[in-house]
């Protein structure tokens, strides 16, 4: 059971936490706005526990995913990811889904 609320949420959050967040520009390269990380988060949980998560441990991952996510992109590349169609996009889209689920193994496990 968690680990299907897992698929659901790695495939909704990640492309509706970041296409929700993707109008807002970063500070610098990687760090993420307030408004980014405010509106990714809420996002999140909010996917997170419709797919039967417990709200803390939907916390923990959306977290975990979003500091992950700010390690290895700024919101300008993930803004060209969510709205990219190249090849190139596709793998970064590729890459997004195998952070969230190595934090959903890490909080889980």
């Amino acid at each position: 059971m968690k680990l299907t609320a897992v698929r659901v949420l790695l495939t909704s959050v990640v492309g509706l936490g970041l296409a929700i967040a993707s109008h807002v520009q970063p500070a610098n390269a990687n760090e993420y706005s307030e408004d980014f990380r405010r509106t990714y988060i809420q996002a999140c949980q909010t996917n997170a526990q419709r797919a039967g998560l417990e709200a803390g441990v939907a916390a923990q991952i959306c977290q975990c995913t979003l500091s992950r996510l700010q390690e290895r992109f700024s919101e300008a590349e993930l803004q060209r990811v969510i709205s990219g169609n190249t090849a190139e996009a596709t793998a970064a889209r590729q890459k997004l889904t195998e952070i969230g689920s190595q934090c959903a193994l890490d909080v889980l496990n």
